[in-house]
């Protein structure tokens, strides 16, 4: 039975792809140990890539949620160096190694730490806009899933004031 497990859930990750960023010759799914580790409150360590600074370094998780934004996935996690939560993006871990050791899941509220997020990048501002979409766009619009509930308003011709 266990051995049909991993079968299965190799089968699974193998049906998940994810693009490899163009900086990058290979790029390696690391889709399955990442789930593992969340299944499981396994801490990870990762070799990681921050954009914004241009520097790898290698860190330990404890990782807690899988986000799939633009179609790329975010690991949102518990940051053994930072001493708090952030979030990765997956496309840019160059290798991920499950640890042995096991952490308790903290109280943490994924839609708290959301709350004033428009896609996946956390702010300190809270912006204010608004934008009327057209008739053909409005019913894509009232689909999208945010971690911000905006205040929609249906206009007669079919437009939709977000």
């Amino acid at each position: 039975m266990a051995r049909y497990k991993e079968l299965y859930k190799k089968r699974v990750f193998h049906i998940i792809q994810m693009g490899t960023p163009s900086f990058q010759e290979e790029h390696s799914n690391f889709l399955s140990p990442v789930i593992h580790a969340i299944l499981n409150s396994q801490t990870i360590e990762v070799v990681y890539h921050t954009q914004s600074r241009d520097v790898t370094t290698k860190r330990l998780f404890d990782p807690y949620y899988l986000i799939l934004r633009d179609h790329r996935f975010y690991l949102i996690a518990y940051c053994h160096e930072k001493k708090e939560f952030r979030t990765f993006r997956l496309s840019r871990f160059l290798e991920v190694k499950q640890t042995e050791e096991t952490f308790t899941k903290q109280d943490f509220n994924l839609k708290e730490y959301f709350q004033h997020t428009w896609s996946i990048i956390q702010g300190t501002d809270k912006i204010h806009f608004k934008v009327l979409f057209s008739s053909n766009v409005a019913r894509y619009i009232k689909e999208e899933e945010l971690f911000v509930t905006p205040k929609l308003s249906e206009k007669k011709d079919g437009s939709l004031l977000f």
